[in-house]
């Protein structure tokens, strides 16, 4: 079963202490509560792009094994 990390292409590493998350469903529930705390945009917005692009802004959600 695949497992996600969180890269951030601006600060050029893996954030949320490179945690390793066992579904891509938990990881984008992570994500849209990290942009929740800045409330600068509409989160059905974002959580659409993490699902289908697995990306947002300089977040990318890749996938480990």
């Amino acid at each position: 079963m695949a497992k996600y990390k969180v890269w951030d292409n601006q600060l050029n590493c893996y954030i949320f202490n490179e945690c390793v998350f066992n579904t891509k469903k938990e990881v984008i529930n992570q994500l849209v509560n990290y942009h929740e705390v800045d409330c600068w945009g509409d989160l059905t917005k974002i959580r659409q792009a993490y699902w289908k692009e697995n990306e947002f802004m300089d977040l990318v959600i890749e996938k480990v094994i």
